[in-house]
């Protein structure tokens, strides 16, 4: 009889250490955890040119960074859609960098660079849509954080800006005011 009566608590202890083991090591941590590691995974899905992968890994970190606040989710975004840019999903690109500039702009906690950076994506996306008007006006606004960008970004927004230019040229718009 006694037997059964400690039985029952080491079994209580051990299922609980068993589940408590379970969800760490599923990765059951904070939610900024787990939408981190999901841009990770698609990020290196990414790389690893496991397209379908990583757009799932991204979907799965933007859904969750809805709970995490406005800079979560414009990273998150930013993150989607320059992974839709770089698949030549230019129009389902636009959204999520259209949403990414609007939440780092309302958060009010993303710095100039940041900002130039979603400007410049955005921007790239407008010109293969033949939105160059859309992409000038992102492409002046971004000024202020071009200095703050690394030197490979700052030579490649350098790049973006002389198309600009040539293309407005060529249709008659102006570029007065593109840095």
């Amino acid at each position: 009889m006694r037997s059964k009566c400690i039985a029952k608590p080491v079994t209580k202890v051990t299922t609980v250490l068993f589940v408590a083991g379970a969800l760490l090591s599923f990765g059951c941590t904070s939610k900024k955890d787990t939408v981190e590691r999901y841009s990770r995974e698609g990020t290196a899905a990414q790389q690893t040119q496991r397209g379908t992968d990583a757009e799932a890994y991204f979907l799965s970190a933007v859904d969750r960074s809805r709970a995490l606040g406005p800079e979560v989710q414009s990273d998150t975004l930013l993150k989607l859609g320059t992974f839709y840019r770089e698949q030549a999903r230019f129009r389902e690109a636009a959204r999520p960098l259209r949403e990414s500039l609007q939440l780092g702009l309302a958060s009010g906690k993303t710095d100039d660079a940041g900002l130039a950076r979603r400007r410049i994506e955005l921007a790239k996306v407008y010109a293969v849509l033949n939105r160059w008007a859309d992409g000038r006006d992102l492409l002046r606004d971004a000024a202020p954080g071009l200095a703050a960008l690394s030197a490979e970004e700052a030579a490649g927004a350098k790049e973006l800006i002389e198309v600009y230019r040539l293309r407005l040229a060529e249709l008659g718009i102006g570029s007065e005011g593109l840095p």
